[in-house]
């Protein structure tokens, strides 16, 4: 049976899909313990990933990413009030980031107090409140996928870190990383691209590291959004908690906006 919804959300349980399909009593067994009741969604057969794929190993390092931080953010502003200041604050980020892209394909520096500027917008507005941003971000007609991609990284990111109660310095940490940790090739890689695409960390973290006017730990923490919990990642096949919160975080966001966006070379899952 498929199984797609639990009578609790998903995020209280260690399942990391929504959705899957329940084939033996043992899984049966897993899933008790979790809920008292279950709906399944007898028109769906398809061939998802069976529960066991679904719980983490237990031999894995685990990253706490409940939220637990000492600050708590509360709507200063509604959707209807910030919607309109969303929409300017993601257009003059939009023309930051769109001059930084074209600065770094010709060679040219960053300028650090610019893209102070675009976290800035972008972090103030999610702040007062992160619907406003998320909505305008998705209705938003999107060109330039580099761009579009660092700035909706940049708030997924700021975004996460107020869900997860994070200070304002490390919510602004978050929105330099989005902005900065990724330039991707307008179409597929074959396999020699790949293995040169992952150098892309590196050069990163040297790009940043000259440019004056940027948090100082961002340089380490740029090369961490392709590593993975159980360490098939890179560069540096980091496991877990080695990843870190800051890491963690930026790896989630980058899969999951690369997924959900319209790329070069793949339409939208």
């Amino acid at each position: 049976m498929f199984i797609a919804e639990l009578d609790r959300p998903w995020t209280e349980t260690p399942f990391k899909f929504q959705g899957f399909v329940l084939k033996s009593y043992e899984e049966l067994e897993i899933l008790a313990k979790c809920c008292r009741v279950v709906f399944v969604d007898p028109d769906r057969t398809e061939a998802t990933a069976p529960l066991t794929e679904t719980i983490p190993p237990r031999a894995r390092a685990k990253v706490d990413l409940t939220p637990g931080g000492k600050f708590r953010w509360s709507e200063i502003s509604s959707v209807e009030q910030e919607y309109p200041r969303a929409a300017a604050c993601y257009g003059a980020a939009g023309v930051v980031v769109s001059d930084a892209l074209l600065a770094l394909r010709s060679g040219k520096a960053l300028h650090g107090d610019k893209l102070r500027e675009a976290v800035s917008l972008v972090t103030e507005s999610v702040l007062r409140n992160p619907d406003a941003m998320l909505l305008f971000s998705k209705l938003w007609e999107k060109g330039d996928y580099a761009q579009s991609h660092a700035l909706d990284c940049a708030i997924y990111m700021v975004a996460f870190g107020r869900f997860l109660e994070m200070s304002r310095d490390d919510i602004v940490l978050l929105g330099y990383l989005g902005l900065l940790q990724d330039v991707d090739k307008p179409g597929r890689l074959i396999p020699i691209e790949y293995q040169i695409a992952q150098k892309h960390v590196e050069h990163s973290a040297e790009i940043i590291r000259r440019t004056p006017g940027l948090p100082w730990q961002l340089a380490d923490l740029v090369t961490l959004h392709h590593e993975r919990l159980d360490g098939s990642g890179y560069p540096r096949r980091l496991k877990g908690s080695a990843i870190g919160m800051i890491g963690s975080i930026a790896g989630i966001v980058d899969t999951f906006d690369a997924l959900t966006a319209r790329r070069p070379y793949a339409a939208p899952v």
